[in-house]
């Protein structure tokens, strides 16, 4: 199937955004230590509908490796509370 929609990209007029248009839940995880990406990556995901933001403390931009269990925990508790 998502071959099939790749292949046609060029008859719907370019790529498009894979971000849903409803009140999906999302999560903004992020690491404090990163100072490049995040503070950009915040910006542009705010204005999703139903977002929860959590910024994991002495972690970078790879904060599921500096801090793995911390955002396993953060994870599943944002995930244990989806409908």
């Amino acid at each position: 199937m998502v071959g099939a929609l790749c292949g046609c990209w060029f008859r719907l007029g370019g790529a498009r955004p894979l971000i849903p248009l409803g009140p999906t839940p999302t999560l903004i995880l992020y690491g404090e230590l990163d100072h490049i990406l995040a503070r950009e990556s915040l910006r542009q995901l705010r204005h999703l509908p139903n977002h929860s933001v959590v910024k994991l403390r002495n972690a970078g931009h790879a904060c599921y490796l500096h801090k793995p269990q911390d955002f396993h925990l953060v994870l599943l508790a944002f995930l244990d509370h989806l409908p």
